[in-house]
């Protein structure tokens, strides 16, 4: 009997499912494109390819559908590609170091004290208006 050994790729694949309570195997066509979706910010786009061909060669060791041929997961892979390509075409709306430079620190200077100035009463040139009370 062979043994299946798992790959690194289908451990993080079986610990994010896992993570969110989604199913691993047999997965998702949905799922595995999630997944994609989720590693595209860390891992170069060829390693996102090698953990699909990982998944689903454990798949098909387990003698189960691999999700990797499904119309969504190969148009997210595509998504990823074209989103590569233009990575490195796409100009800088702003300078990144301006906005993650430390704020420069205030000047700390002393507060001019407030003097207690003694309070003014300023007289009505006319007296308050009261109601009348019955009488």
């Amino acid at each position: 009997m062979v043994r299946l050994v798992p790959t690194k790729q289908w451990r993080d694949f079986r610990n994010w499912c896992r993570s969110r309570r989604l199913r691993a195997l047999p997965a998702n066509a949905w799922t595995l494109s999630a997944y994609i979706r989720a590693c595209e910010p860390t891992m170069k786009p060829e390693a996102i390819h090698e953990a699909v061909a990982a998944i689903a060669r454990h798949h098909l060791l387990r003698c189960v559908r691999s999700p990797d041929r499904h119309p969504m997961v190969q148009d997210t892979l595509q998504a990823l590609e074209q989103n590569a390509d233009l990575k490195g075409s796409q100009s800088a709306l702003f300078d990144a170091e301006q906005f993650l430079a430390p704020k420069p620190s205030k000047i700390s200077r002393a507060a001019p004290e407030k003097k207690n100035k003694p309070r003014r009463i300023q007289m009505r040139a006319q007296p308050k208006l009261v109601s009348r009370r019955p009488t």
